[in-house]
């Protein structure tokens, strides 16, 4: 299991290196789908109005 400050090293080599360059056997970087969260919130505001 990584640290907190493992982790936080990791996130600043984010901003430097693609995220394939940093995964290893236990770390997998997924695609982060704005699209579906837009839809999500959209469709949650939407039936709080009603």
């Amino acid at each position: 299991m990584r640290t907190i400050v493992e982790i936080e090293k990791l996130l600043e080599e984010l901003d430097k290196s693609p995220a394939d360059e940093l995964e290893d056997q236990d770390l997998d970087f997924k695609e982060w789908d704005t699209k579906s969260i837009k839809d999500r919130y959209g469709n949650c505001y939407s039936n709080m109005s009603t």
